[in-house]
């Protein structure tokens, strides 16, 4: 019985911790002038806006994302503005820009030159 009184401390505290450490990893918002010059990392996912005056990074975003230079590692969800859209995965929403790339699946409206 002692022993396991002693682990109970120990996991009182990775309960209180794991909750802040996973929202830690989505953000409402970000601002970036160029990567890593960015309000959050780029390992980061975005759920509201993200505003990139340059080059933005960041692994997925839901909402609205405006920029010069748009980069998601992830996914994407919502309405994506910008000279040049980069997203590795899946795509969901309109997607307007000079150069557009979705590396999976693409799903909504896509208007670009290239």
């Amino acid at each position: 019985m002692k022993s396991i009184c002693r682990f109970i401390p120990l996991l009182l505290c990775v309960s209180l911790c794991t909750p802040a450490l996973a929202q830690a990893e989505t953000r409402g918002f970000q601002l970036a002038i160029a990567n890593p010059i960015q309000r959050h990392d780029a390992e980061t996912s975005i759920k509201g806006l993200r505003i990139n005056f340059w080059y933005g990074k960041n692994h997925h975003v839901s909402g609205v994302d405006l920029g010069t230079v748009n980069r998601l590692t992830g996914n994407f969800k919502g309405i994506q503005f910008g000279e040049v859209n980069m997203v590795d995965g899946k795509f969901n929403g309109w997607q307007l820009g000079t150069i557009n790339r979705v590396g999976d699946r693409f799903t909504g409206v896509q208007t670009a030159f290239v």
